[in-house]
């Protein structure tokens, strides 16, 4: 004989997240400050402690925190650290090859970096843009000579330098995703709470001034 199954309802859309601080607001206020109300709602098991959890759970969704980044820039952030990661899996092992035989006494600026790792590539690129922007000596200009002549120029310098940059925010704009992640679920957490008693509301309350006071007002069927 096989089980019934059980649908979980679905994530609700952005636009109903959005509009769930509102409504419980206006349901813990409701419940609050009119006792017939509470009475009613605790003939459904609601009590202090749903009712602090509804508060606890608001507050934490509507803590204000600063604004994440714009996909704009999350996008920028990974693509540079991917173009990083590529440049440095082709070019390192020929400029140090190059080097062992013209410049060996230059040869760790180009180590043998793990390419399975975007981050070491990225740590490995920034080093040589850093070496390679300072004056320098006479044997640096030689260095930066020969590196010239395979590629390894003035301008491709600076825009490995931008890149560099760009990926190095990469950490920010996910520490950033996650944020929004989180937040997300924050609201998620709330929306279930408010179903669960806007639920026991409908089917608990019957006047229509107390439904119109918890939000309800011609509400029918299951909570939204």
């Amino acid at each position: 004989m096989h089980e019934p199954r059980v649908a979980m309802s679905p994530v609700p859309c952005d636009r109903t997240l959005a509009d769930t601080p509102a409504r419980v607001l206006v349901l813990l206020s409701a419940i609050a400050t009119r006792a017939p109300i509470r009475d009613l709602m605790s003939q459904g098991g609601f009590s202090a402690e749903d009712h602090a959890e509804g508060w606890t759970l608001l507050t934490r969704a509507c803590e204000y925190r600063a604004t994440a980044a714009p996909a704009s820039e999350h996008f920028r952030a990974r693509s540079a650290m991917a173009e990083v990661h590529g440049w440095v899996t082709t070019h390192f092992a020929r400029f140090r090859a190059a080097l062992e035989r013209l410049h060996p006494e230059a040869v760790a600026l180009f180590p043998i970096t793990d390419t399975r790792y975007a981050g070491d590539a990225l740590l490995a690129l920034a080093h040589v843009i850093e070496r390679l922007r300072g004056n320098g000596d006479e044997h640096d200009r030689a260095l930066r000579a020969t590196l010239a002549r395979r590629g390894l120029d003035g301008n491709e310098i600076e825009r490995l330098g931008r890149l560099v940059r760009d990926a190095q925010s990469v950490g920010d704009a996910v520490d950033k995703e996650m944020e929004v992640e989180a937040r997300t679920a924050e609201l998620v957490a709330l929306y279930r709470w408010y179903r669960d008693w806007a639920e026991t509301a409908k089917r608990l309350v019957a006047r229509r001034d107390y439904r119109a006071a918890l939000g309800l007002a011609g509400a029918r069927g299951k909570a939204e």
